[in-house]
């Protein structure tokens, strides 16, 4: 007679085999999700690309018997070099704003962000005739985090706010959001524009479409809800300012490989 106890415990062997095949199936396809390549800036000479220095260590370790560790180190100091950078962008960038040094700068709430969202949707509504729009820009914009990947333009956009949202004041964080829109609405015509080419952009920002965007300020100068931006007094440089500001942070952060050479009225 058959022992039923032997065929259970084969049948209970099989079932967990299977299980921990499909576990480590499971596991293989989430490992291999796609990241962007703007995000692997740390590169081996073999043409491998990784998002992290151990990452790239390890690699060089295991493929590469650990040569080239100088170049490898030379990777991470630029890394941190990049994050210096930003710091300086954005501190330039606030006092060029017209920050007091002497005023404690602290972090906006997500009150202060949904307030500075509707602002700009209130704007937009305002200048155009459509009532409809999509809010999927808004959506991201609201979240706590800024997004890891950065692939689209929009994604840059959200990026850069929330890092600067730091060091900004709220009436600074709407000239920034200004900046903002008014480069989205540039974009509507080229929707396919990648991250890289946005510095071409906003030099055609700057030279072909900024003073449509001063005009329509001007003639909306009598609302509540932008009349201190009117009687400011250059808006102009301040706008190409933060084109400018934006421009160096998509550089510091591996973004785009151009410079934005253009010189502001003070030059």
């Amino acid at each position: 007679m058959q022992d039923k106890s032997n065929t259970n415990s084969s049948v209970i062997e099989s079932q967990s085999q299977k299980k921990g095949v499909e576990s480590f199936e499971q596991q293989k396809r989430k490992r291999t999700r796609k990241v962007s390549d703007a995000l692997r800036i740390y590169k081996c000479e073999c043409g491998k690309s990784y998002l992290s220095y151990p990452a790239l260590y390890t690699h060089n370790k295991q493929k590469h018997n650990g040569q080239s560790l100088k170049n490898l180190d030379e990777q991470r100091q630029d890394s941190t070099i990049s994050e210096s950078q930003t710091q300086s962008i954005f501190a330039t960038l606030a006092n060029a704003l017209g920050k007091q040094e002497d005023q404690q700068q602290t972090s906006l709430t997500n009150k202060d962000m949904y307030d500075l969202v509707m602002w700009e949707i209130q704007l937009y509504m305002m200048e155009s005739d459509s009532k409809e729009f999509r809010l999927d820009y808004y959506h991201e914009l609201l979240k706590q985090s800024s997004p890891v990947e950065v692939s689209t333009p929009q994604h840059a956009f959200i990026k850069f706010i929330h890092e600067v949202k730091e060091v900004l004041s709220f009436e600074q964080m709407k000239l920034v959001f200004l900046f903002v829109y008014s480069f989205r609405q540039l974009l509507l015509e080229n929707p396919d524009c990648p991250t890289s080419n946005l510095v071409e952009k906003a030099n055609q920002l700057i030279c072909s479409q900024l003073e449509k965007v001063l005009k329509n300020i001007q003639q909306l100068s009598e609302r509540n809800y932008i009349v201190n931006l009117s009687r400011m007094g250059n808006l102009r440089e301040t706008m190409i300012q933060i084109v400018l500001g934006f421009c160096n942070w998509l550089y510091a952060r591996n973004l785009t490989d151009d410079k934005l050479s253009l010189k502001s009225d003070s030059d």
